[in-house]
């Protein structure tokens, strides 16, 4: 598996051999790098070059902060990216999107970066799996994830953080929230919350379980939560919100739910049940039952 480095000799088109090191543009199954050779911003004026290719893509630490990688209506786009392993400090937004046209995909994103722009990276159509482990990224409305998310760390003081709008296609998807942010606004099956923070947002719920073994979840969202696993950490409400409906809930030792902002408008289908001895919080005059 060949390493061609992107330098920008002649220009921004990734088109052109002279761009590239080894004087010829990558061939299918090359492993790109995005370093301190790189000297302009890469896009693409056309596909032709990643037609048909299966590439895998590394921006290095020494991609510096002047440039940018793609472009919102000009995204780099191949036929299949295998991984794309993101740790460069750039102050542009970068954009991936493997060729809709072939149907192909994004199999892994990784985001490790101590820069931290909103959006720096974002994922404009397939992807299957997320890993974000410093800086913050984003997925489009159109896109659709099918696999394993993982929002996992912050180091130096850059936070991880994911953020999925509404409009995403989520298929089969585990999130996981270790540390950092997901600030999600598109509802998902499951979600285990071990540290930082997770965001309902919109109209975002959770559709089969929502497991808290630490961190806090934010219900800002009116939607529904099927079951809620409090283990630790903590399941509030932030605002009123009509048509948020929490269907199971079962909380242990150092579980909590505190309702206290917004549990006027909260329907609770299911008494909550209690196996340690904290107890679900609610604004005084809210009429919910509880299993002790």
């Amino acid at each position: 598996m060949a390493v061609v480095v992107w330098t920008g000799a002649t220009d921004t088109d990734a088109n052109v051999a002279t761009n590239w090191d080894t004087g010829v543009v990558p061939p299918t199954g090359s492993v790109i790098l995005c370093n301190d050779q790189s000297q302009r911003s890469m896009l693409l004026n056309t596909r032709t070059a990643f037609a048909a290719k299966t590439l895998d893509w590394i921006v290095d630490r020494g991609f510096a902060s002047n440039f940018a990688l793609g472009t919102l209506a000009n995204p780099i786009e191949p036929d299949v990216f295998n991984t794309i392993l993101f740790m460069g400090n750039t102050l542009a937004s970068c954009y991936f999107m493997a060729n809709v046209a072939g149907a192909g995909a994004i199999a892994r994103l990784i985001v490790n970066t101590a820069s931290q722009k909103d959006d720096l990276v974002v994922v404009q159509n397939k992807v299957t799996q997320i890993d974000i482990l410093s800086g913050k990224a984003a997925v489009s409305g159109a896109a659709t994830i099918s696999g394993r998310v993982k929002v996992a760390g912050s180091s130096g003081g850059s936070m991880a953080q994911l953020t999925v709008p509404s409009g995403c296609t989520l298929t089969g998807c585990e999130f996981y929230v270790k540390s950092g942010k997901l600030d999600i606004s598109t509802s998902m099956e499951t979600c285990a919350v071990d540290g930082g923070e997770l965001l309902l947002n919109g109209s975002a719920g959770v559709s089969v379980r929502l497991e808290m073994n630490g961190g806090v979840t934010y219900w800002d969202a009116t939607s529904t939560i099927a079951l809620a696993e409090l283990m630790s950490g903590s399941l509030k409400t932030r605002t009123d919100r009509k048509g948020r409906i929490l269907t199971n809930c079962n909380m242990y030792g150092d579980g909590d739910a505190d309702f206290t902002i917004g549990g006027l408008s909260l329907t609770v289908s299911n008494p909550i049940r209690c196996f340690g001895s904290n107890r679900p919080k609610f604004p005084i005059g809210a009429a919910y039952s509880a299993v002790v």
